[in-house]
C-alpha cells in the first residue's frame, strides 16, 4: 500500500482520454448504461469473479411501484 506523501505527491502521472496512470497503478473507469428489463441470477459473476484489483460501484436509481407494474 502506497503511504501517504506518495498517493499525495505520486512521483509520476501519465492522463490519457480513457485512463491514468499514477506511479505504478493504472486506472480507468467504465461505465454502463440500459440495463435489461429482467436479469437472471449471477448476472454480475463475471464481473466481481475476474482477475484484477477493482473497485465497483452500482447505482440503482429508484423507480415508483407503479412504474414498475406498468411495466
Amino acid at each position: 500500500m502506497p503511504d501517504l506523501i506518495g498517493l499525495l505527491k505520486p512521483s509520476f502521472v501519465h492522463n490519457e482520454i480513457d485512463s491514468i496512470r499514477i506511479n505504478d497503478m493504472f486506472n480507468r473507469i467504465v461505465m454502463a448504461t440500459g440495463y435489461p428489463r429482467s436479469i437472471q441470477e449471477g448476472w454480475l459473476d463475471r464481473i466481481v469473479s475476474a482477475e484484477g484489483t477493482f473497485d465497483l460501484s452500482l447505482h440503482i436509481e429508484p423507480v415508483s411501484i407503479e412504474n414498475v407494474l406498468q411495466k
